[in-house]
């Protein structure tokens, strides 16, 4: 069985659901939208010696980011949705000021 679920979950926050693939009541496969900046743990583990923009951790830009999740943490939770794996893995950037919340299943 697979079904779309792009229109079911939307928000600023949360990453795009496109697909999902279940056979034998198991998750085999999800389909999300592209972030093309990867994980914010990709993001934090960047070395102090790469000064380029793109590794640049401010406090600030941290702060934004743990609003950004909690948005959409709560959007998920409105939507009578739990987070079962929340993890810096987990958080997509799909901007250089944009962390979104991936739903695992």
């Amino acid at each position: 069985m697979s079904f779309s679920v792009s229109e079911h979950l939307c928000s600023l926050n949360v990453v795009s659901l496109i697909y999902l693939f279940i056979m034998l009541n198991v998750l085999r496969c999800q389909l999300t939208e592209f972030a093309e900046l990867g994980s914010l743990k990709t993001y934090l583990q960047c070395p102090p010696s790469d000064l380029s923009d793109h590794c640049a951790v401010t406090v600030s830009m941290l702060l934004e980011f743990a609003v950004q999740i909690a948005h959409g943490l709560f959007y998920l939770h409105s939507q009578s949705f739990v987070h079962g794996d929340l993890a810096a893995c987990n958080i997509m950037r799909t901007s250089p000021q944009q962390a979104r919340s991936l739903v695992s299943y």
